[in-house]
């Protein structure tokens, strides 16, 4: 039985930039003994997109 190596070489070319969507700006309103607001979920965090998929 013979074998030999093989090597397959793929170039991919990603010409179109991934799109950054931030949500509007947001008014927060503190309790009024403090001067802080803490962000404790997603809801004011940017989306990507982009037209490539990870495999």
């Amino acid at each position: 039985m013979y074998c030999t190596d093989s090597v397959i070489v793929t170039t991919v070319v990603d010409t179109t930039k991934p799109v950054i969507n931030c949500i509007t700006d947001q008014t927060i309103y503190s309790a009024s003994t403090s001067c802080n607001y803490t962000q404790v979920v997603s809801a004011f965090n940017a989306s990507p997109t982009d037209n490539c998929v990870l495999l």
